[in-house]
């Protein structure tokens, strides 16, 4: 489910979303600034990369440290 909120992660303008999955209550902030419908674990799907996602325990986190811009040269 989309929320209204926001805030900023990384850097990022991010919108928080949130879901179940496996018994579990999750909540996912991502950006679509970064316009690729991804994120960790089975997570994605959401319009923009997912920066942070938690369980609401505290259980589970994953965080974004870093995106690059891939340039095709290394």
């Amino acid at each position: 489910v989309l929320t209204t909120q926001t805030d900023t992660l990384a850097g990022y303008t991010c919108v928080k979303a949130t879901t179940t999955f496996g018994g579990r209550d999750y909540e996912a902030w991502f950006t679509s600034t970064i316009p690729i419908s991804d994120g960790p674990f089975v997570f994605s799907g959401l319009p923009g990369l997912i920066i942070k996602l938690t369980d609401v325990k505290g259980h589970y986190v994953f965080m974004l440290k870093e995106f690059v811009n891939y340039t095709g040269k290394i």
